[in-house]
């Protein structure tokens, strides 16, 4: 499959997603709990100095409206204008016009300058990408010296594979965002099986990089969402991967 039909459906995927995203556990902020926990991690690990931030496949704004409030100016991207249309509705909603701006744009090729941001940032997206590796590089090309590129990310194998198992025993073709994307897609996703990890991918020759857990965070929702088959699991751990540039 051509890259540009690949990522058409992509976005298709996701404009059909957006119409209940917000409402999944993990997914949408679901509480000042959980927006508490955010608040400080991220306090914890952004960088001091860090004003001008890239929120690269920001979706509905779960990290875009968390940097707005906490000061910094942000530029979202995504490729799904359904998802970036409600992250809009956030952030006019939240008077963050001023210091948020948006763009319909690719992961992999961002358009932009290089080393215009102090920060480039994601949540949960390695594994939608169909180039992982050099979607990272683009990160650290538009990235400023002395900034930093932080990727959240986990091995989402344990989940899949319990998903897969109830679909199968339920005979359901539905999975958590609806229909999924196509089988031809998922071969082609070097990170949707959990066959590789996203360390595969982060790393990088001459680069330091600091890998700092969620446990917080993963622990609150943990018990918050012990109903959930995907999120009550031990597996389900995440990663923030800081690369300093």
């Amino acid at each position: 499959m051509e890259d540009a039909k690949f990522k058409k459906e992509i976005a298709e995927y996701w404009d059909e997603s957006s119409k209940e995203y917000d409402t999944c556990p993990g997914h949408g902020m679901l509480g000042d709990d959980e927006k508490e926990a955010w608040m400080k991690f991220l306090n914890e690990i952004i960088p001091d100095g860090t004003k001008k931030v890239l929120d690269v496949g920001c979706g509905t704004g779960f990290l875009t409206l968390l940097l707005a409030e906490m000061g910094y100016t942000v530029k979202g991207i995504d490729l799904s204008e359904g998802m970036q249309a409600d992250a809009k509705k956030k952030v006019k909603e939240n008077g963050f016009n001023d210091r948020v701006t948006f763009e319909i744009c690719d992961a992999e090729n961002t358009n932009e300058e290089d080393d215009e941001y102090d920060l480039v940032i994601n949540r949960h997206l390695l594994w939608t990408l169909p180039h992982p590796y050099e979607a990272v590089d683009e990160w650290i090309r538009v990235t400023k010296p002395g900034g930093s590129v932080i990727v959240i990310d986990g091995d989402w194998s344990i989940g899949k594979k319990a998903a897969e198992e109830r679909k199968s025993k339920e005979q359901k073709e539905e999975d958590d965002h609806g229909k999924g994307y196509s089988q031809e897609i998922n071969d082609n996703l070097p990170l949707y099986s959990g066959s590789k990890r996203p360390w595969d991918f982060i790393k990088r020759e001459g680069y330091d990089i600091e890998v700092v857990e969620l446990t917080e965070v993963d622990e609150l929702e943990r018990h918050k969402y012990k109903d959930n088959e995907w999120m009550s699991q031990d597996g389900y751990k995440r990663d923030a991967y800081i690369i300093k540039k």
